[in-house]
Order: structure tokens, then sequence, then C-alpha cells
């Protein structure tokens, strides 16, 4: 079977609380760009996974519409991604740490 080149189609999927509780991880494709959605992200080598409540404690703010949604801080991001060590973390942390270093930010690796 050949996988088709160019764009995928994405699935519809309800958005709710069901749905939401049954997944571990997904990506959500929109038009600023993807957003990846996690259960949790590891915080140590074991995978031992940082949930919200400890995500929540660097969270940043962000405005969506008339809602403010906190979100995983770019420092959780990128030790996540150092921990993971797939090659698509590998290939998001440089522009991860030159964002960070523009921020003015000071993630030790």
């Amino acid at each position: 079977m050949k996988i088709p080149d160019g764009p995928r189609e994405g699935m519809a999927v309800p958005i709710d609380g069901v749905t939401l509780g049954r997944m571990e991880v997904g990506t959500w494709r929109t038009v600023a760009g993807d957003i990846d959605v996690l259960l949790g992200i590891p915080r140590d080598d074991r995978w031992d996974l940082a949930r919200y409540e400890h995500l929540r404690e660097n969270a940043v703010l962000i405005e969506i519409g008339d809602a403010t949604v906190p979100a995983a801080s770019l420092k959780d991001i990128m030790r996540s991604k150092e921990i993971a060590d797939r090659p698509p973390d590998r290939e998001a942390l440089p522009e991860l740490r030159e964002l960070d270093d523009e921020l003015g930010n000071d993630y030790e690796r």
C-alpha cells in the first residue's frame, strides 16, 4: 500500500470530556500550527510524567479568544524533549533554545 504524498487529511474527532479523558497524546492541526496535547510530559529519565499539577507551577497563561489557558512553560517543554530524545524532539530543541535565549531565560542544559 502506497502512502500518499502531500498534506494529510485530519479526522473529525469530537472534543469533549470523554474523548479528552481517553487521550494520552494527540496533535491538533490548526491554522496557527500544530498543538501537541499530552496526558503529561516526561520529567525524569524514568519517564515519570509531570502532570497538570506539576506543570501548573511553571505554566504560562495564554489568551485564546475570550479564554485564558495555562500552557506548559518553555523550560518544561525543553526538558521533556531532552528526556524523550526522539528525532523530532532533537530537531525542535535548537529552535526552542534560541527562543529561550531571545526571551532572556536562563534554562540550564
